[in-house]
This record gives structure tokens, C-alpha cells and sequence, in this order.
């Protein structure tokens, strides 16, 4: 998709560009974060569970702070052992595990569903911005 942008003046050129960095980040938000609730709750169904269920209640996500003006989430599995099975593991007899790729199978589609939301919002948020 393609964004046009119409300039009043260096100032309105200016202002958009100062607050840019800020605009896309409030616009993506609610998306990117719908989409790691959406992808925790796929992964939360595709872990296989076990005695216990630790490995299926594991799955969570949390906002990353690390940096201005960035919008991210972390799915994640917080069960000690959770990354045995999704990567798979050599057991002790000398016998290979394979992984579940619980987390590599569906993260390619949420990333695309992520991308192609943001395509649109993100852009539309800068023009409205402009037009202030």
C-alpha cells in the first residue's frame, strides 16, 4: 500500500516528522497487541498437555519496554522445560526427541496478520495527523 502525504507549510512538515515515531507506535499498539493475545491463545492450544499442565499454562504474554516509541510483545513459555519441547532434545539413551515447533508453526501467520493490519493503520494514522 502506498501513503500520500500533502504538506502545509515547513511547519506542518516539521511537526509530523518530530511526532512520527510516536503516531505509528499509538496507532500499532492495540493491533500488535491483539495479535500476540491471539497467537499466545493458538500456542496456548497446540502445547500438548501433561500430567501437570504446566507446559499449557506456561504460555503468556508481556509488553517489552526496552525502547521509545516501540511497540512490542513477548509470547512466551515460562515452563522450565519448554523449550525441550519445542526444539526437541537428545534423551539420555542416545535417542533423538524431535520438537513440537508449537511456536514456529504459527508464528509466520500471526507475524503476516500483524504486517498487513499495520500496512493500513500506521499510514492512516500519519494522515490524520497531518490534517490536524
Amino acid at each position: 500500500m502506498s501513503a500520500k502525504f500533502t504538506f502545509q507549510g515547513l511547519a506542518g512538515v516539521l511537526s509530523v516528522l518530530s511526532d512520527a515515531g510516536q503516531i505509528a507506535a499509538t496507532a500499532a499498539r492495540p493491533t500488535v497487541q491483539q495479535t500476540a493475545d491471539a497467537f499466545a491463545a493458538a500456542a496456548r492450544e497446540a502445547t500438548p498437555v501433561g500430567a501437570t499442565g504446566n507446559l499449557r499454562r506456561g504460555v503468556g504474554v508481556r509488553e517489552d519496554r526496552t525502547a521509545s516509541n516501540v511497540v512490542a510483545f513477548q509470547v512466551k513459555n515460562t515452563a522450565p522445560h519448554a523449550h525441550l519441547i519445542e526444539l526437541g532434545w537428545m534423551h539420555k539413551n542416545g535417542t533423538h526427541i524431535p520438537g513440537k515447533f508449537m511456536f514456529a508453526r504459527l508464528a509466520p501467520r500471526f507475524r503476516q496478520q500483524m504486517v498487513t493490519a499495520l500496512e493500513d493503520q500506521v499510514p492512516d494514522a500519519l494522515q490524520r495527523a497531518m490534517h490536524k
